[in-house]
């Protein structure tokens, strides 16, 4: 954001018609952008901007669809491909695939990521439908109309601040101090106008966009004998584990009661040395 006017002016300047120029403008950007922020906090009904007026209608809203499909279990990695395959076809709904996970061990199981248009994402789901049993199911939507409207207003701002450095450069041109401090505000300013635009065009894509997360797992994992064959299937694994946690637990504790053991013998030595002491002689 714009630097503050006290840093500009904490050296004196030597015309000083190009410092109250600069003075004013800094003045009324920071007023500018408080205001902004204010609307900001106020909510997106606040704003002015007629692009974040229209929260009743489904151009700011930010999509998210979550499905599981239940199928066999060796159907799982061929399934995964296949929808990896509609995504890469639909080149003209921008899908992409933002995440891919594919378990074929015990327990098979997938999680996909996908980004697309509206469009591209009805086909994945038409896909998943012909696919396998859809067993959960379920859609998110996000308002973006504020975020969206302040951020603009703020590009706005931004913008005309900008401008009215650069005519003020051009008049100082001749003054080396003040050129050097519109430049450094310049510099700021267009930094800040660059991270917004990024800020925008993120939010942009969001509403553009929908994203959808696919699992996919096997009919077996939700059988009712599902936990007893998970148990019998990992029962040597576990046996193994358990016996290697058992070896290294005695291997901790072996030094340990060789050094209790030699303790308890001291102790119980002193112990009747001084019970035979106090022992009267007859």
């Amino acid at each position: 954001m714009p630097l503050s006017a006290t840093y500009f002016f904490s050296a004196s300047t030597k015309p000083k018609f190009f410092g109250t120029c600069l003075y004013a403008l800094i003045t009324a950007s920071i007023l500018s952008l408080c205001a902004c922020s204010k609307a900001e906090l106020g909510g997106a009904q606040t704003s002015k901007d007629p692009s974040a007026t229209k929260t009743s209608s489904n151009h700011f809203l930010a999509y998210q669809h979550q499905v599981r499909l239940e199928l066999e279990a060796e159907r799982i990695g061929t399934v995964s491909a296949q929808l990896e395959k509609v995504c890469a076809a639909a080149v003209n709904e921008h899908c992409e695939l933002l995440e891919s996970q594919l378990n074929t061990g015990h327990g098979s199981s997938a999680n996909l990521k996908f980004r697309a248009s509206r469009a591209g994402i009805k086909s994945i789901l038409l896909e998943l439908e012909k696919l396998g049993k859809v067993i959960d199911q379920s859609t998110t939507a996000e308002d973006l109309a504020g975020p969206i409207g302040d951020t603009k207003k703020k590009q706005e701002l931004l913008t005309d601040y900008r401008q009215r450095l650069e005519a003020l450069r051009e008049r100082a041109k001749n003054d080396v101090d003040a050129l050097i401090k519109v430049n450094k505000e310049l510099a700021q300013v267009q930094s800040d106008l660059e991270a917004l635009n990024g800020k925008y065009a993120q939010l942009q894509q969001r509403v553009d966009t929908e994203i959808l997360y696919v699992r996919l797992s096997s009919i077996e994992q939700s059988s009712f004998s599902a936990p007893l064959k998970n148990a019998l299937h990992d029962f040597s694994s576990n046996l193994a584990q358990g016996s290697a946690s058992a070896i290294t637990g005695f291997a901790y504790l072996l030094p340990w009661s060789i050094l209790l053991s030699l303790c308890f013998i001291v102790i119980r030595k002193v112990w009747r040395w001084r019970k035979d002491k106090k022992v009267p002689m007859k």
